[in-house]
């Protein structure tokens, strides 16, 4: 049987006060027959509107927030809604764990201090009859670091009373057994006690650290000696994580204490330096600065306009020195800061944290990236003030004239770091006290921290002068062995050696191989110390060896035998070419009978493969073509023809015109690993790097060429520099030249003491590791003595520059 089912619904509305009565049918089913029986819905109706009270209710709406520790005036708006009628807010509990200001629903929150967790109060809305259902407001506190601020731990402090008038503040609530990391304060000149730096002592035991407080300490033994006289101190300090803060006198010695502690094994998990205002850098030289440990972070600050202020008399070319001395530091571990409304007695004082935030804040974003490696910390210590602060005197730190100051820079180079480079370029007075040095004597060189060695006399010795800038270095891959010619020396003592020792110069040519074209055409091995090749007289490129003890050398391997090819002259890249820094190839030039092209000829050392020959099509033998050599990489072809500079792939194709001028230059690679050639310009031009691997312009290293000279960048084992020799008063130095974006930053070797007749001949040459160099002086005598013209002395020397036999020098960074 079909059934059907009709179900109708009746509703029927009668309003009465305070009350909604609906009358409806509702179905049932009885058997199989379904029917409708009536039915009364009675709803509340407060406020007479005929809506029912459960539709009409107002809402509130819960929310969940996220503050950060310390954060204040967070705003929080309350929110509801009613279908017909305008609410009203009202607080029902307030926050357990931090305070609600301000009137509903704009609300202002702020936590308690350091407080971080989560949080609530309540609220309802009102429509004017009804209340809404109460809900909470949600907020978590988020435990995010604010920098400057005081830490948690309560503070105590003890005076030891002893010579070195010494105070320790550390926090008092570390347990027994537990180490935390220790930093060393130096004060200013004249700090009676450690009173002087309240607040700065105080803030910093309050982030869980110990310091030690040591008045007048000249030397950086004044700091240990706590350590050694106290072993119950000694127990409680982390000494794998130390930080030196000085101020004034005490900022210029915080680098003679840190290289003090890290020789004693301190800070192998973390090391800071901050300097407030340095002074003189008392108990360090150039070398040691040089060479602090690599993790080392180093934020160093001036305070005033532009690093300047009325009560610091101190000139910043001197911490500017300092700054740039720091070699070993990457850039992105040490930063030059100014606070600019502060002055020199910033740092002291008993004053309230937020009058310090200059110092404070970057000083614990410091402490907390050294000693726990927050790396959220690291932009805040130390991406505040610049890298290159001088940035040739365009940069943040503002140098005013030297008479400004009343602690102005010192001539004095040889001790201590008082003097003004910023590792640039600055004249300084040639020195002409200095004695000619007696024959394998030395002296300390006294603008810069380098023992300069006389290491010929050729007065009486021939046939050993040392190699020319660019045809490879005079010393061998481990840097034992000297090669001066055709002679071989030992690189500490400066004997010779049994191998050409008591050889006349025909002897010693035949021993070293007879390369054709004499010297120019030997070069050491860069991967073998005890290989060099050569070409010879018979247009053979061979390797020679010596042997395990130093008393022979000889032929070990014909490479490439070229006699048969029709080359009435063939040479090493004409005197200069080199390998590339991976002893991977080499060029050959050479000129045919009748024929005034010049043939380059491509030699890959590892395949023992001729590449290739052909003739160039830029200038001609002994007329406008000088040299053509690989670049360091192995990835160019330099040529310097027709008074340019021409570059080319390793093909000898794809020209490129680098210079239109060609000077003295030599290929290396820069600070990034690239590719480069570097040359002088002359008419003061300056000094000039051309990248090779890609198509910028050149970058301008140094403003002068300070009267020419010679670069030689043979350090294939110190990338990023290369070494250069000048001539113009005042600058008649060797130096390393930096090869980065044209920072200008030099390290000073010696004052080579050439005359100005010979300046021509100094020729610079540089060891592999970049630690030694060679240059020949006649020490300033000129023409005085009038020896024959030495025809074995140094390319490019013209007959007027040898009128005195010139004796080679080796400087030596110890």
């Amino acid at each position: 049987m079909l059934k059907h089912i009709i179900l109708i619904l009746i509703l029927t509305n009668f309003i009465h006060s305070a009350m909604i009565t609906k009358k409806t049918f509702v179905p049932i089913l009885i058997g199989d027959i379904t029917t409708f029986i009536p039915y009364t819905i009675v709803s509340q109706d407060t406020d007479n509107d005929g809506i029912a009270d459960t539709i009409d209710r107002p809402k509130a709406y819960s929310q969940t927030l996220n503050f950060n520790t310390n954060s204040s005036n967070n705003s929080i708006t309350l929110t509801g809604s009613d279908n017909d009628n305008p609410i009203t807010f009202t607080l029902i509990t307030q926050a357990s764990h931090g305070t609600l200001s301000g009137t509903v629903p704009h609300l202002v929150y702020t936590p308690n201090h350091n407080y971080t967790g989560t949080d609530t109060f309540t609220f309802s809305v009102n429509d004017g009859s009804h209340n809404s259902t109460v809900v909470s407001i949600t907020i978590t506190i988020n435990s995010v670091r604010v920098y400057g601020q005081g830490g948690l731990h309560p503070i105590a402090h003890r005076d030891t009373n002893d010579t070195y008038k010494t105070s320790i503040y550390y926090p008092s609530d570390i347990p027994d057994g537990t180490k935390v990391p220790v930093v060393f304060f130096d004060p200013g000149y004249n700090s009676i006690d450690a009173s002087a730096y309240a607040s700065l002592l105080n803030f910093i035991a309050s982030h869980g650290y110990y310091v030690i407080y040591t008045k007048y300490s000249f030397d950086a033994i004044y700091h240990g000696h706590i350590l050694e006289s106290d072993s119950n101190l000694l127990s409680k300090l982390d000494t794998t994580n130390i930080g030196v803060i000085g101020h004034s006198l005490g900022g210029g010695n915080t680098f003679s204490i840190l290289d003090f502690f890290s020789k004693k094994g301190y800070g192998s998990n973390g090391r800071f330096i901050m300097t407030l205002e340095a002074w003189y850098a008392f108990g360090i030289d150039k070398i040691k600065m040089k060479n602090l440990p690599s993790n080392t972070n180093v934020l160093m600050q001036q305070y005033g306009i532009g690093g300047n202020n009325s009560a610091n008399d101190t000139d910043p070319r001197i911490p500017l020195t300092l700054y740039y001395l720091l070699d070993s530091i990457d850039n992105h571990k040490k930063d030059w800061q100014i606070v600019e409304d502060a002055d020199h007695s910033y740092p002291a004082g008993n004053q309230a944290y937020n009058s310090m935030q200059g110092l404070l804040k970057p000083l614990d974003a410091l402490m907390e990236y050294t000693f726990k490696g927050t790396s959220s910390a690291h932009d805040i210590a130390l991406e505040v003030g610049n890298d290159d602060p001088y940035a040739k005197g365009n940069g943040i730190q503002i140098v005013n004239p030297i008479n400004e100051y009343a602690y102005q820079c010192s001539q004095n180079t040889s001790f201590d770091i008082r003097y003004c480079d910023m590792r640039q370029f600055l004249a300084i007075d040639n020195n002409n006290s200095i004695p000619k040095p007696d024959y394998n004597t030395s002296y300390s060189e006294p603008s810069f921290a380098s023992t300069v060695t006389r290491i010929t006399e050729r007065s009486v010795q021939s046939y050993n002068m040392h190699p020319y800038p660019k045809q490879g270095s005079a010393w061998n891959d481990d840097m034992r062995i000297l090669h001066l010619g055709y002679r071989l020396y030992n690189a500490s003592s400066f004997e010779e050696l049994a191998i050409t020792k008591g050889l006349n110069g025909n002897q010693a040519y035949a021993k070293m191989g007879s390369p054709w074209h004499g010297p120019a055409d030997l070069r050491w091995s860069k991967k073998d110390a005890k290989k060099m090749y050569v070409l010879d007289s018979s247009q053979r490129f061979k390797t020679l060896r010596v042997n395990a003890d130093n008393s022979n050398i000889s032929t070990e391997n014909i490479l490439l035998d070229m006699s048969s090819k029709g080359y009435e002259d063939i040479t090493t890249g004409a005197n200069e070419g080199n390998l590339d820094y991976n002893d991977t190839h080499i060029l050959f030039t050479a000129k045919k009978a009748n024929d005034t092209r010049v043939y380059a000829l491509l030699y890959k050392i590892g395949d023992n493969t001729l590449l290739w020959e052909k003739p160039m099509t830029r200038g001609e033998w002994g007329i406008g073509f000088d040299w053509m050599s690989v670049d360091a990489k192995a990835q160019h072809i330099l040529v310097s023809t027709n008074n340019k500079i021409y570059l080319y792939d390793m093909n000898l194709e794809n020209e490129r015109l680098l210079e239109n001028f060609a000077e003295h230059g030599d290929a290396g690679i820069d600070s990034e690993g690239n590719s480069v050639y570097v040359q002088l310009k002359s008419g003061g031009g300056g000094v000039w790097m051309y990248h090779l691997d890609k198509i910028v312009a050149p970058i301008k290293m140094l403003r002068s060429n300070h009267g020419g000279g010679h670069i030689s960048c043979r350090n294939y084992k110190h990338l990023g520099w290369c070494y250069v020799n000048t001539a113009e008063n005042k600058y008649k130095e060797v130096f390393a030249l930096k090869l980065d974006n044209g920072s200008g930053i030099v390290d000073r070797m010696a004052q080579t003491q050439m005359s100005a007749q010979n300046a021509g001949c100094t020729q610079v040459n540089v060891s592999p590791d970049g630690k030694k160099v060679l240059f020949s002086s006649d020490w300033s005598q000129g023409s005085a003595e009038d020896y024959q013209a030495d025809l074995e002395s140094f390319k490019s020397c013209t007959a007027e520059d040898r009128l005195i036999k010139l004796d080679s020098y080796q400087v030596e960074f110890k």
